[in-house]
């Protein structure tokens, strides 16, 4: 294998990896352009070892994620040390540690907090995770980097595992962002509006089928489809979902 076509030809789910990192991080600007050229450096040392080391033991895209991961780490604990919970939050619990690692550390709103680790521990009422978030809010502050605690480094480095409990648990927040935004603004839709969507997407009809179903003509239907789509679209970015966001769900579909 030539590992610097192997560089190239990996680009694309680079870019991707890097996408994720950034995002779910708040590496904007500046930041994630230093990181991004980290990981490009990274990935060169030593003749590309990091691509020779791939043996196929998952795909390529899985193992760039759990890579660029682990590039994210040794940035931030050389940058900032390890985190660590507060004594109060040890005292509570692991739940109390791990709201206040994502409210204090990576930056997390209160309500963003308590969703995610809902979710993460669905045998504990939600009321006592708001509770636990009560003390965390008083304490809120916001880093523009974040060390992820040795737990997160630990399933990270468990290859058969971070794809499920970390590139699966992003994309299943991001489908249930996704489909509550794409419910509402459908719900502000005319029926018709709302039926050349679902012809569209649900039957993967093409336009002319569309115009003929409906009884309209072919060429004006291109540009209110094209209208839909933009209108779409603003819609799920004003929810915080890109277009990234969107083509990542597609290319996983069976991560549910």
């Amino acid at each position: 294998m030539d590992p610097h076509k192997c560089l190239i030809d990996a680009q694309e789910p680079i870019r991707r990896a890097v996408i994720f990192v950034c995002r779910k991080h708040g590496l904007h600007g500046a930041d994630a352009e230093d990181f991004t050229q980290t990981v490009n450096a990274k990935l060169l040392e030593d003749e590309c070892a990091i691509l020779r080391q791939f043996r196929g033991d998952s795909n390529l895209s899985t193992y760039l994620n759990i890579v660029v991961h682990r590039i994210f780490i040794d940035q931030c604990v050389h940058e900032h040390g390890k985190w660590r919970p507060s004594a109060d939050a040890k005292r509570v619990g692991p739940i109390a540690a791990e709201l206040e690692r994502r409210v204090q550390w990576e930056g997390e709103s209160i309500d963003d907090a308590v969703r995610q680790t809902a979710a993460a521990h669905p045998d504990v009422p939600r009321t006592d995770i708001e509770q636990m978030a009560e003390s965390v809010q008083q304490k809120q502050r916001r880093r523009t980097t974040v060390p992820l605690d040795e737990t997160i480094e630990l399933i990270l480095t468990a290859r058969e595992h971070a794809d499920v409990l970390v590139m699966t648990r992003f994309r299943k927040d991001v489908r249930e962002r996704t489909r509550t935004a794409l419910a509402r603004h459908l719900k502000t839709l005319p029926p018709q509006d709302r039926l050349i969507l679902q012809m569209q997407f649900e039957s993967g009809m093409h336009i002319s089928d569309i115009a003929r179903r409906l009884g309209v003509e072919q060429k004006p239907l291109y540009r209110r489809r094209e209208q839909l789509f933009r209108d779409l679209r603003s819609a799920l970015e004003e929810e915080g979902i890109s277009a990234d966001d969107i083509r990542d769900l597609l290319e996983h579909p069976d991560d549910e």
